[in-house]
């Protein structure tokens, strides 16, 4: 993830550009509203002040360029859904939306948002852990700088054995799952727990890991 979009900067929104900032993303951030644009001017390097239900703002300010961007508007359900449709125009790969209520929830998922969340600040931490990773699938803060995390095997470690791989000896991580898409349509994913250090990484595998904070940050990070 290269480039990442935040709009709306309220409680969620910041909670989120302050995990992501110092760890090599490029950040843009959004809001109408002048005092906020003012106040993450001190966070992130790029931050504009203008209506996000306008798509020529959003161009303007470089979010056609996001790898992901991040709806995180408040109470304003109607600027909410608009700026999600402006997003899905212009092509974004990955739309995150907040939602306030489970209605809300069904229009942004009508509309084709990617995720959708419900917001709090231990969820604006495990989403911003998603995007900073780019194949993180979730993320589980567990307390005294230590966290299980699900995502996707990086390209480098496909075809690798476990053992060959060395995540437990070059990062202190330890392995607790494979969870590996089989070829055959309708048939559940084969779950591998604790698996052996001959077990090769495949294409298509989503793997859950155990260990400190900043090790899995490493790893994810590439």
């Amino acid at each position: 993830m290269q480039r990442v979009g935040v709009i709306g900067a309220g409680r969620f929104g910041r909670a989120l550009c302050d995990i992501i900032v110092g760890k090599n993303i490029e950040t843009i951030v959004l809001d109408i509203d002048s005092s906020r644009v003012q106040a993450m001017g001190a966070i992130v390097s790029k931050v504009f002040q203008g209506d996000s239900t306008n798509i020529a703002v959003l161009e303007e300010a470089g979010f056609s360029q996001c790898d992901a961007v991040v709806v995180a508007i408040g109470e304003n359900i109607e600027s909410s859904i608009l700026t999600a449709m402006n997003l899905k125009e212009l092509g974004i790969k990955k739309i995150v939306a907040k939602a306030t209520s489970a209605t809300h929830g069904k229009v942004l998922d009508k509309i084709g948002v990617d995720e959708i969340v419900f917001p709090n600040i231990e969820r604006a931490e495990r989403l911003a852990r998603s995007l900073i990773a780019g194949t993180a699938v979730d993320y589980f803060d567990i307390g005294a700088g230590v966290s299980v995390s699900e995502f996707k095997v990086p390209e480098k470690y496909i075809g690798k054995a476990l053992i060959d791989a060395d995540l437990r000896s070059k990062h202190k991580l330890t392995i607790l799952s494979i969870k590996r898409k089989l070829e055959l349509e309708n048939i559940k994913p084969e779950m591998i727990v604790n698996p052996a250090g001959s077990d090769v990484f495949r294409q298509g595998d989503t793997i859950t890991v155990f260990g400190k904070t900043k090790d899995l940050d490493d790893v994810l990070k590439g």
